[in-house]
């Protein structure tokens, strides 16, 4: 290969001075990837362009993948204080999100962990055990229900195989019991209270008049989910 000519030979290079100089040097000397990083810090004016530049620059010559790219970008826009912290904590879950670097699961979870403590945050963690079947409709129900301080409660029949008997299971939140309690329920606590409910409840359902009657009536409250609720596959 020929060897190049010192750039000062070069009749083209005579008159050029200062910054004008730099580039003409570099672009006499260097080409593809070497020439553009090296150009960068004299093209553009200020440290943020530069590191944007120098950024795409990785990115046109396959130096880093797309996610790398978006995640170097968002890294930048940070430093520079573009964006907040927060701003870039949920870009860069969007950003990986986008590029299937998260599937859909870890995705809402990592969404979640981002929340502020408090009610709205658990909501979406009671409604993400509900999407991702860690919690059954009845348990999610009740977290509803809870959430709203709403009386709940749920009862249902099952058959125990080890002692061959049918059992009454009987489920309630706080507010279930308090209401109980409020409205004058016999009993000195919560278990009391609860456990005298329903025996009274047992009896009247055993009885031929009780399709009026509050507390009967007060067992049939949660049979249904809130309204507006989401369901999932």
């Amino acid at each position: 290969m020929a060897k190049k000519l010192p750039f000062w030979i070069i009749p083209a290079h005579w008159g050029l001075s200062g910054k004008a100089k730099e580039i003409a040097k570099i672009n006499y000397h260097f080409d593809g990837y070497e020439a553009d990083v090296k150009l960068a810090p004299l093209v553009y004016l200020t440290e943020y362009e530069i590191d944007k530049a120098l950024a795409e620059i990785d990115k046109k010559y396959n130096k880093i993948k797309e996610l790398e790219f978006d995640l170097k970008v968002l890294d930048i826009d940070k430093k520079y204080r573009r964006i907040t912290e927060d701003e870039h904590a949920h870009r860069v879950i969007e950003v990986r999100y986008k590029h299937h670097d998260l599937n859909e699961k870890d995705y809402d979870s990592a969404i979640i962990e981002l929340m502020d403590d408090g009610d709205e945050k658990r909501l979406a963690a009671v409604e993400y055990s509900f999407k991702y079947h860690l919690i059954t409709e009845r348990e999610y129900s009740k977290e509803l229900y809870t959430l709203r301080k709403e009386p709940w409660m749920d009862f249902g029949i099952e058959f125990n195989e080890d002692t061959n008997d049918v059992e009454l299971i009987f489920d309630y939140n706080e507010y279930f019991w308090k209401k109980l309690k409020a409205e004058g329920h016999p009993g000195n606590d919560e278990y009391e209270i609860i456990d005298n409910f329903i025996r009274d409840w047992g009896r009247k359902l055993e009885g031929e008049e009780y399709t009026d009657d509050p507390d009967v009536n007060l067992t049939k409250m949660s049979d249904e989910l809130p309204e507006n609720i989401k369901f999932y596959k």
